[in-house]
């Protein structure tokens, strides 16, 4: 499985652990070749207001200030946020709600937003990944079901989307 999910996936898991699950939220960084956006890297991020069904960042520019460092650091651009819709009550969505559409027209800063769906799956878990006929990707790992939803900004809309794992570096 690509490091860049695995790890997105391990930071998502963790807050589905919690006896009160939590969403989690992080940065996507990679770059833009001709209209393929790459991401390579994500980092979670600690910061910004969490609940079971929701969680906000800061109002001003702490979360964006903090992932342009971390992208100079790793050398790559900052492409935009991620965030996780834990399974509650039975209900499984990976899909934007409407507080996110609110934000993804309004946020300046990035090109793209990633919700991720994670809830259980007891029949595949074995790690694999299969694309959906949604454009989402499905990632089934240690009895669990991750479901990446990734939206562009409507200037990237022509923009298609890949996810690598990062090069090392020499």
């Amino acid at each position: 499985m690509e490091k860049c999910l695995l790890t997105i996936a391990r930071h998502t898991l963790r807050g589905f652990l919690k006896p009160y699950k939590e969403e989690r939220a992080g940065f996507l960084f990679g770059s833009k070749t001709g209209k393929i956006l790459l991401i390579r890297r994500s980092r979670f991020y600690r910061g910004g207001v969490r609940q079971r069904s929701w969680i906000t960042f800061p109002s001003d520019s702490i979360a964006v200030r903090r992932a342009r460092q971390l992208a100079k650091k790793l050398h790559l651009n900052f492409l935009g946020f991620y965030h996780s819709h834990p399974e509650i009550g039975g209900e499984k969505s990976w899909g934007p709600s409407d507080a996110d559409r609110i934000w993804l027209r309004t946020d300046s800063t990035s090109r793209i937003f990633m919700v991720v769906g994670i809830y259980p799956n007891s029949y595949n878990t074995s790690p694999t990944i299969q694309a959906n006929n949604d454009g989402t990707l499905t990632c089934f790992c240690r009895g669990f079901s991750f479901r990446f939803n990734v939206h562009c900004k409507k200037h990237h809309r022509r923009s298609r989307l890949r996810i690598f794992a990062a090069k090392k570096r020499k």
